[in-house]
């Protein structure tokens, strides 16, 4: 179902749920940096979240010893910024230019399937956005992703 959210909500919900805190299990510490302001998106709520859930995942089996993953949101004009940070094992530069190829996984056997970043890049686009992905080997991985603001102002989103 599509409404308006606060995204910062949204990102402390999925981060909670995922369980993570300050620690989780120990080894990846989580840092939530997130913009004072609200900001709130025209979304389908449920399948966002399976986007930021996927990227939290992702993030985590990066890390399989220890490391942080920061989830920071700012506002650049009228869309907000979301971006993962993980200080993990990041992407080899040829598999970076397909990461978001349907069924391309750099996983090992029987791990990933290949569909998360491809699934997430169709649902974030159904929201007006985009998603890249920038990293370097051994010093890890940043997803961006923008996303259109609702104006808070109901009137201007009528006219």
């Amino acid at each position: 179902t599509w409404s308006v959210h606060d995204l910062n909500l949204l990102l402390s919900s999925v981060a909670s749920a995922s369980g993570l805190n300050a620690t989780w299990n120990g080894r990846v510490k989580l840092a939530l940096q997130l913009d004072p302001g609200e900001p709130r998106v025209w979304c389908d709520e449920e399948r966002l979240k399976q986007v930021f859930v996927n990227l939290i995942s992702n993030a985590l089996d990066a890390m399989p010893q220890e490391g942080l993953l920061a989830i920071s949101t700012r506002l650049v004009g009228d869309r907000v910024e979301v971006k993962f940070t993980d200080t993990g094992i990041g992407i080899p530069p040829e598999h970076l230019e397909r990461v978001f190829d349907a069924f391309f996984t750099s996983k090992p056997e029987g791990k990933g399937t290949g569909v998360g970043l491809a699934s997430s890049r169709r649902t974030v686009e159904r929201h007006g956005g985009t998603i890249t992905v920038d990293s370097q080997v051994g010093k890890g991985t940043t997803v961006t992703i923008l996303l259109p603001m609702q104006p808070t102002d109901e009137a201007t989103s009528n006219s």
